[in-house]
């Protein structure tokens, strides 16, 4: 399940909780602050991402396991109208794979169509974790 806003918390050094950014949406182990902070934590450890790839993984959690088409992933590059050719997304969207390590595989492509992410199974792996 993906909740954002109040509903999500960081810590601090200190371990304190702090509230969150408004704009952070969490799902299982995976937290992400697309905006204000544009950081990425995973089971509470930050991952080093590029804001693309941020843009692009805060899209996929929106969906809520929709498929996103890879014009509507350009789109939240700040891109304009997707060359056909481009590898662009398939590019960041092998890099979001790698930085969210085992996680990684519920990221899934759709062949013709585009992206999603398998919400019930980031749920699932965030029990085991």
């Amino acid at each position: 399940m993906v909740t954002a806003g109040s509903k999500a918390r960081s810590r601090t050094r200190s371990g304190a909780k702090t509230p969150a950014p408004a704009d952070a949406i969490s799902c299982g182990p995976i937290w992400l602050s697309p905006s204000e902070m544009c950081e990425l934590r995973v089971d509470g450890k930050p991952v080093p991402v590029s804001l693309g790839q941020i843009r692009i993984l805060a899209r996929l959690l929106e969906a809520e396991g929709r498929v996103v088409a890879r014009s509507e992933l350009y789109q939240a590059l700040g891109g304009g109208v997707l060359n056909t050719n481009s590898r662009a997304i398939d590019i960041h969207i092998a890099r979001i794979r790698h930085a969210l390590g085992e996680l990684g595989r519920f990221v899934i492509a759709v062949r013709g169509r585009g992206y999603r992410i398998n919400i019930a199974g980031l749920a699932e792996a965030a029990r085991y974790r």
